[in-house]
């Protein structure tokens, strides 16, 4: 029984490694048909497989009976990450319940060998998939800060050569990509589907993660209510976004300073006064 045991950790531990490559990509390139998951991209590994066909048999399953609720909170964890197309709110669900499925069978596995601390493993297998999309957000809100100041100085040129703002954001957007000019595609996307200009900026400040750009949003709005120039704006607002920045990184130095001090203390000094006194001891003892 342990050896069996054994080997089904290691498989399991195998899997996990696995499901950790594909945690910047939940859906695993699919996407759900009536609820069926059909395979856009090959995968020809034999992990893939298994995760494949528990999606299809396990993972269906939890998207039938998810709540309005759930697939809201999903869809926004998704727009937040950025994730692609083939990220679905069904796709996240299924993957879901496939790693608590799995973390169900090692419990149980622990459970015959008289071991509780697996009784978690099911609750941490279920929030895997979701952890892995709010770090895609973090990173991707990280990412929007570093690129914002510089995409709103080429807006401001780009509207003091004449252009109309929407029409330079969509120059800018498609020029300068990354994560702020995707989002703004989003933008113009859903303006050119009806949606009014208030509105569709709202809602990217609603599903974006950058703290920046939802300020931003809500300056620019604010901004366009009052007529204020958005070429202007958009400068003076890009020197601010810089010097904010400034500011935020003078603080992280600072605090760092004094974690650097409480590792020398309580890790380097105890080792250098081990090794000095194991020095002077075995000195002693060999005199």
């Amino acid at each position: 029984m342990s050896v069996v045991l054994a080997l089904i950790s290691l498989a399991l531990c195998l899997i996990a490694l696995r499901g950790w490559t594909l945690a910047r990509d939940p859906g695993v390139g699919a996407e759900f048909a009536e609820f069926s998951l059909a395979e856009e991209r090959v995968r020809t590994s034999l992990v893939a497989k298994l995760l494949h066909y528990l999606d299809r048999v396990v993972g269906s399953r939890a998207v039938t009976g998810s709540s309005q609720a759930a697939r809201l909170s999903v869809q926004r964890a998704i727009a937040a990450a950025g994730a692609t197309e083939s990220t679905t709110y069904e796709t996240v669900i299924a993957r879901q319940a496939t790693w608590a499925f799995l973390g169900g069978a090692v419990a149980v596995l622990m459970l015959l060998q008289g071991v509780v601390f697996g009784l978690p493993l099911p609750i941490l297998g279920w929030f895997f998939p979701r952890l892995s999309l709010w770090l895609a957000a973090r990173r991707r809100g990280g990412e929007i800060d570093r690129e914002l100041p510089d995409f709103l100085d080429v807006m401001a040129v780009t509207i003091s050569a004449g252009l109309g703002f929407r029409a330079a954001l969509l120059r800018v957007s498609a020029m300068v990509g990354g994560a702020v000019g995707e989002e703004m595609l989003v933008v113009l996307r859903q303006i050119d589907l009806g949606t009014p200009r208030r509105v569709a900026f709202s809602d990217l400040r609603e599903r974006s993660s950058s703290q920046a750009l939802n300020e931003f949003v809500t300056s620019y709005l604010q901004a366009e209510e009052l007529g204020a120039p958005i070429a202007e704006f958009l400068t003076t607002y890009a020197t601010e976004l810089r010097r904010t920045a400034g500011q935020k990184a003078r603080t992280a130095a600072a605090k760092a300073n004094p974690r650097i001090s409480l590792v020398l203390t309580l890790v380097i000094m105890p080792a250098i006064a081990m090794l000095m006194i194991g020095s002077i001891a075995i000195s002693t003892l060999a005199g």
